[in-house]
């Protein structure tokens, strides 16, 4: 629900490194697939989707944690509502592009 507080999955749901196939990132698990549907559909305040696993990938330069590039870690805190809803959608994109 929007502006739930969040709480990260367990360790074995998120992205590991070891798991991603030679032609990109690893498949999302399915709670990150749905908090980018109830980011990018939500009223209020966008959350972040940082879930405190910070390490960029070499080969796709996104996070492992939160499938977002640098930049738009970077320039998070001072986008707006539409932009970070954007985010949300690329992160959606990337997952899972087949089920976007």
């Amino acid at each position: 629900m929007p502006g739930a507080a969040f709480t990260p999955p367990p360790e074995g749901e998120r992205c590991d490194t070891d798991a991603l196939p030679a032609a990109g990132i690893a498949p999302a698990p399915a709670w990150l697939l749905a908090r980018a549907r109830e980011a990018r559909l939500g009223a209020g305040a966008v959350p972040s989707p940082c879930i405190s696993v910070c390490r960029m990938d070499p080969k796709t330069t996104l996070c492992e944690g939160c499938y977002r590039t640098m930049d738009e870690i970077c320039q998070w805190a001072q986008a707006t509502d539409t932009d970070k809803r954007q985010v949300w959608a690329r992160i959606a994109q990337r997952a899972a592009p087949e089920a976007v």
